[in-house]
């Protein structure tokens, strides 16, 4: 009995000095999918990014929906805010393009103004464009975040 005891207290202090024994997202995910089916991979990289949290692109299609609303400001920023996320990330960042010309007569080939929002904390995140007065009508290019 004593001895059963002496060695769980040992296995303890093992996976408490030395972890789970992956250092990293890579040998996380390489370490799970041993003797498993490949259509276990998805499974494997997403208990690993929670391990392993990294800013990634997101993409509304696989990680879920999300939405921003966006106002200019009186010092020539924009502010974009997230309306809704259905995803399990926190939005880091987001690359927004615009277009001079109302969102009903824009095209693909309109959207000429990218603009870079970092979000610090919270839902919403300002950045600054020379043209801000001139643009009326935003949509989403790129999305980024952390796994939350």
């Amino acid at each position: 009995m004593e001895s059963k005891f002496n060695l769980t207290i040992l296995l303890l202090v093992t996976l408490m000095l030395y972890g789970c024994g992956y250092e990293n997202y890579e040998e996380c995910v390489l370490s799970e999918m041993k003797g498993q089916n490949s259509s276990m991979q998805s499974t494997a990289e997403k208990v690993c990014e929670r391990k392993f949290p990294y800013e990634k692109e997101l993409f509304s299609f696989i990680d879920g929906s999300y939405d921003f609303t966006w106002s200019k400001n009186y010092f020539g920023g924009i502010t974009i805010e997230v309306k809704n996320n259905e995803t399990e990330y926190q939005i880091t960042r987001a690359i927004m393009k615009f277009s001079e010309k109302t969102c009903d007569k824009s095209q693909h080939k309109d959207f000429d103004t990218e603009v870079l929002f970092e979000f610090e904390s919270g839902k919403s995140a300002t950045a600054y464009s020379s043209k801000v007065d001139d643009l009326l009508c935003m949509k989403t290019d790129s999305v980024y975040g952390i796994i939350n």
